[in-house]
């Protein structure tokens, strides 16, 4: 651990403290000062947890060599921010750059975030953050790598108000996500009449054939039994015959596993079920936070698939919390194209790339804007070509 006062030029930044954990240190009082911060935040989402990133350490030994940490803390040592990070090296245009990255624990989720609350007190945190790591970075980097940082988070509410002057940004995907209305007509209203009857009639043959279950597990004795069915129901899909469901792999079992026991006990793990004739056939397995049910992982029955298991639960879910006095929305975390059936809202999520005045940085940065103010003008090349072809 490595504890620094920093001094970029600005006296009320004397007013903070920055210390430096590495994976190798006592993590201890880092996540003591985490939840703190954590607990002060309105709308904290789960990858801010330190519960998210501890999963993953406890799971994944070897990502310690490679996770840091800066904790700041005021004048008054109270904690106001946490930076995860990672060093990686990334090659670009034949250049291997040294990189401080924004720690992700799992890249299928898409999102990162730092943590600290959006307010004016706390407009100076990224550039600290940023000064230490150039004044007193253990390692040489050329660029820091802020990705996957959607349009509400943390870092993008500092990189409104930080403005590095070698500094990219670029938009990566949307995070998409349903919201729950006062009822469940009015938030499946933006649906198409064909997918709503669709789902009706899939749900009057699949009746048809047993009987029919929905159920959601958040305390943990249930918790333990409903992974187990969502394990086995994942296996049945096409990710079982990939291998890459969780019973094939066990690193990511293991710390799904982990999430369950740590969200679990603070009642924001949820596994949602549909079973026929108590054979389960689709399953989904969802974190809690805030007023967000975030759907990270679903699984069925292949043999199932003519009734869209997958889609009948997520119809449940979105009946079962329209109307909710705490939840009021359902997030795919993700964009994949199939969460467009849903008509859902998104938020766009980008990267920012914040070079660092070395050689390489320098040429990269500007390699990269060239490319930037050469793209459309070849895209409007393109478009003017075809024009003539018609």
């Amino acid at each position: 651990m490595r504890m620094l006062p920093v001094d970029v030029g600005n006296s009320l930044r004397n007013d903070y403290k920055l210390i430096l954990y590495k994976g190798t240190d006592d993590l201890a009082p880092l996540f003591d000062a985490w939840r703190e911060i954590v607990a002060g935040l309105d709308c904290a989402s789960f990858i801010q947890s330190p519960d998210w990133i501890g999963a993953f350490l406890k799971t994944g030994p070897i990502a310690y060599e490679n996770f840091f940490a800066i904790l700041i803390t005021n004048k008054y040592n109270i904690p106001v921010g946490v930076f995860p990070l990672e060093y990686i090296k990334q090659k670009k245009f034949g250049l291997s750059l040294g990189v401080w990255s924004v720690f992700r624990p799992n890249d299928d989720m898409g999102l990162s975030d730092f943590i600290f609350a959006q307010n004016p007190q706390n407009r100076v945190l990224l550039d600290l953050m940023i000064g230490y790591l150039q004044e007193s970075s253990p390692r040489s980097f050329d660029l820091i790598l802020l990705r996957n940082a959607a349009e509400d988070s943390a870092i993008a509410y500092a990189m409104h108000l930080c403005k590095p002057a070698m500094r990219i940004t670029a938009y990566h995907h949307d995070s998409k996500f349903i919201r729950c209305k006062n009822s469940y007509e009015e938030s499946t209203s933006g649906l198409t009449t064909k997918y709503r009857r669709n789902n009706r009639r899939k749900l009057k043959n699949l009746q048809q054939l047993g009987t029919v279950n929905f159920s959601s597990a958040c305390n943990f004795p249930d918790l333990k039994s409903a992974f187990d069915d969502f394990v086995d129901t994942e296996a049945s899909s096409w990710k079982g015959r990939a291998g890459t469901a969780l019973r094939y792999d066990d690193a990511r079992r293991k710390f799904y596993e982990e999430l369950l026991v740590r969200f679990g006990a603070a009642g924001q793990c949820v596994i949602d079920v549909l079973t026929l004739d108590g054979k389960p056939i689709a399953a989904q397995f969802a974190i809690i936070s805030g007023a967000t049910y975030n759907l990270l992982k679903i699984g069925y029955d292949s043999a199932f698939s003519a009734h869209s298991p997958g889609v009948l639960l997520l119809d449940w879910t979105l009946r079962e919390y329209s109307g909710h006095p705490t939840i009021r929305q359902i997030s795919f975390v993700t964009g994949a194209r199939w969460n467009d059936d849903w008509a859902p809202s998104k938020l766009a999520v980008f990267d920012h790339y914040l070079y660092r005045p070395t050689a390489k940085g320098v040429v990269v940065f500007v390699i990269e804007k060239l490319k930037q103010r050469v793209r459309p003008l070849y895209q409007r090349y393109l478009e003017s070509k075809i024009t003539r072809v018609d």
